[in-house]
C-alpha cells in the first residue's frame, strides 16, 4: 500500500503517509496532494483488519485490532543524541490517536476531516457512516465516522490505480506549508492491538 510505519510504542503502531516520509523531496512536498494516498491508507487499514481476523480464527486467540484515521499538517524531525530516529509531532498525530482510542474493534473510526476527504473522492466503494456527535478528550464535542469498504477487491484495487495515474477522480489539492520539515500526514493511522500472551 505504500504508506510508513515510523513509530511503534508498545501496542501502537503509528502510520502515515509516503508525502511524510519524505520531508526533503521538493517534488513530492510541492504538488497537490495526491487522492489515492488517502485511499490507500484506509484500504491499508481494513486489510490489516481482515487479515486480524483470519489469524484470530485459525488460533482461536482473542485478537483484534482498532484503527483510528486523521489528516493534517504535521512537523517532522530527527530526535535523539544516541538513538536517532525521524519523528512526527503535532494535532493530527494527537487527533489519530484520540480516533483510534475511542474505535470500536475491527472498524476504520475517522475523523470528520478524514471522512471529507474520502467523501471528496467521489467513490462509493468506500461508505463513510456517521457515528454521531460524542465528547473527544481534548477536543469537545466531535462528530466522528466509521470508513467501510464495501467494493470488492479487484474494483477497490481498480479504483486505487485510477487514482495513481492521475484519472478523472484524481483532483489534487493544494497544500500549504510551514516550514521545509512541515508535511502532510495525511490519513495518520495509529493502530492498536490487544497484547500477545505467551502461552
Amino acid at each position: 500500500h505504500g504508506m510508513f510505519k515510523y513509530q511503534h510504542v508498545g501496542e501502537w503502531y503509528i502510520v502515515a503517509c509516503q508525502r511524510a516520509a519524505r520531508p526533503f523531496d521538493e517534488g513530492e512536498q510541492k504538488r497537490p496532494y495526491p487522492d489515492h494516498y488517502s485511499l490507500a491508507m484506509v484500504l491499508l487499514a481494513s486489510k490489516l483488519q481482515e487479515e486480524t481476523r483470519k489469524i484470530a480464527k485459525e488460533s482461536g486467540r482473542n485478537m483484534w485490532l482498532r484503527v483510528g484515521v486523521h489528516c493534517g499538517p504535521v512537523a517532522g524531525a530527527v530526535v535523539g543524541a544516541h538513538r536517532s530516529f525521524y519523528c512526527l509531532y503535532g494535532d493530527t498525530i494527537n487527533t489519530s490517536a484520540r480516533m483510534c482510542k475511542y474505535a470500536d474493534s475491527d472498524i476504520v473510526h475517522a475523523s470528520p476531516e478524514m471522512a471529507a476527504q474520502i467523501q471528496s473522492i467521489g467513490t462509493s466503494l468506500i461508505a463513510v457512516e456517521s457515528r454521531g456527535t460524542r465528547e473527544i478528550k481534548g477536543k469537545g464535542a466531535l462528530e466522528t465516522f466509521n470508513l467501510v469498504v464495501k467494493g470488492d477487491e479487484a474494483a477497490v484495487e481498480a479504483l486505487r490505480k485510477e487514482l495513481m495515474e492521475g484519472g478523472a477522480l484524481a483532483g489534487g489539492r493544494r497544500r500549504r506549508f510551514i516550514s521545509m520539515l512541515e508535511t502532510r500526514a495525511h490519513s495518520s493511522v495509529v493502530l492498536e492491538s490487544p497484547p500477545m500472551v505467551q502461552a
